[in-house]
């Protein structure tokens, strides 16, 4: 029996090591069981690793009931309201499947956190897995591009609709996530992490100058993503690294770290390069675009429209009309075409994903019961088609975690929700690093919403808890 369980043991641990790869195919390889009205039944080797790991930790439960103790009730709130909402949901299959990935990935986390806090010395391991899972990722995101513009279809470069430089003259990949807002967030811990090492000569390779290019390497693919929530949430979380990094605290008399400003000629030399990519990528795509219409069209979106240097024939606004048949035009493969289908900011898309953000609000204020108690787990998508039918389908979720709790769970859950984090939050303590994540993170949560595609999101922060980097040699 003794044998049988160090044998489970092992395996838990090989699974906790391959997490931080693991949680990079969000998306794919997927493995498609079908479909219904209101959901796909699909599985990722993110979601299957989450499922595998959980069986894997039940071989420490009682370990891990010591370790929490009384905790446990408190983290346990949450879901379990959640469970609750299933006496008034409308979509009992699909509320049950987000209950089990909710309570999946709790009990998760949980068992990592443990694992850092009684193996500290651990954690540098994790974090070199986590930032060298992340370059390969980067790696595909860019051989992703190069493929596209050799004519490679999307079938196998795994690239998302509206992906290729069909779009935009340039294509902007997703790696092995569903689409590029999850591919640019998946690289934002591990950019922070290398970043945040940097400035403080913590590094997590022996060679700083690896440090420095693998930072820039990173950030760089993050704005190649050309996801806007991941690179505000990037510009959000480098700017209160920044800061933190220029105070006093007065007991201990610790000194203002002149590194921070590494942080600033890391950012914009990241910018101009994927810049730079993104014009010679128009520039040698099929289409008529130049290597200037390239820059000046990504400045247009990023800037939401506000900065517009396109050359006057690229700058012909569109109407909503024309935006829509654009968007419908992108499930092509790429081939060889005249022009892009965006001129630069597309406006549409913000405003659906704005629109969705206000009906769900407006379903969720419609009643005291769903103020309150919420319209139950997972029942958005039915929620939503009845508020406009316009919709079509029954899939659609609210892109902004935010507002999809307050509409499935209404103001309770969305309290509960908040103690919890709350809680961790004041048991953890966070560092500079981990403060500055959770909160570039929790802005990207205005952008998406959902368990499947982002349990890194949940999971990866866990990674910068406790020691945060081991330090060289040299630095000791």
């Amino acid at each position: 029996m003794k044998k049988f369980s160090n044998s489970l043991k092992k395996i838990w641990l090989a699974l906790l090591f391959s997490a931080p790869a693991a949680l990079f195919f969000s998306y794919h390889p997927v493995i498609s069981l079908g479909s219904s009205e209101q959901m796909n039944f699909e599985f990722s080797l993110a979601e299957i690793w989450l499922i595998l790991f959980s069986l894997a930790s039940l071989v420490n439960l009682k370990d891990f009931f010591k370790f929490y103790g009384k905790k446990l009730f408190l983290f346990a709130a949450f879901p379990a309201y959640a469970a609750l909402s299933l006496l008034w949901i409308p979509n009992r299959l699909r509320a049950l499947l987000t209950l089990g990935l909710l309570a999946l990935l709790i009990f998760s986390a949980l068992n990592i956190y443990y694992y850092i806090k009684t193996s500290p010395k651990k954690l540098p391991l994790l974090q070199k897995i986590l930032v060298l899972s992340a370059v390969g990722f980067s790696i595909f995101c860019w051989l992703q591009c190069i493929l596209d513009l050799a004519g490679v279809s999307r079938s196998a470069t795994l690239l998302c609709r509206g992906c290729t430089y069909l779009a935009f003259g340039y294509p902007h990949p997703n790696g092995f996530a569903i689409e590029p807002q999850f591919a640019g967030n998946l690289l934002l811990v591990p950019t922070f992490l290398m970043i945040y090492g940097l400035i403080t000569k913590k590094y997590l390779f022996k060679k700083p100058l690896s440090q420095v290019l693998i930072s820039i390497f990173l950030t760089t693919t993050i704005f190649i993503t050309f996801s806007r929530g991941a690179i505000y949430a990037l510009i959000i979380g480098l700017g209160l690294i920044f800061l933190s990094q220029f105070h006093v605290i007065k007991h201990n008399r610790k000194k203002s770290n002149k590194s921070a400003w590494l942080i600033i000629p890391i950012a914009l030399a990241s910018f101009l390069v994927a810049l730079t990519f993104q014009g010679i990528f128009s520039a040698v795509s099929p289409t008529n675009d130049t290597f200037w219409s390239g820059v000046t069209k990504s400045i247009h979106q990023l800037s939401l429209g506000k900065i517009d240097l396109r050359p006057p024939e690229v700058s012909e606004t569109k109407t909503e009309e024309e935006d829509n048949i654009a968007l419908a035009e992108l499930t092509e493969d790429p081939s060889e075409t005249e022009a892009s289908t965006f001129s630069g900011y597309v406006e549409q898309s913000s405003a659906f994903r704005s629109q969705l953000t206000k009906d769900a609000l407006d379903i969720w204020n419609d009643s005291p019961k769903n103020l309150l108690l919420g319209t139950g787990l997972g029942s958005a998508g039915i929620k939503l088609l009845e508020k406009d039918p316009e919709l079509g389908i029954e899939k659609e979720i609210v892109q902004n975690q935010y507002a999809s709790i307050l509409l499935e769970l209404g103001l309770v859950g969305f309290l509960l929700a908040a103690a919890t984090i709350i809680f961790i939050i004041y048991q953890i303590k966070p560092n500079a690093l981990l403060g500055s994540t959770l909160i570039a993170l929790g802005f990207t949560l205005f952008f998406f919403g959902g368990l499947p595609n982002a349990l890194h999101v949940y999971l990866f922060p866990i990674l910068l808890t406790d020691p945060l980097v081991k330090r060289s040699r040299r630095h000791k």
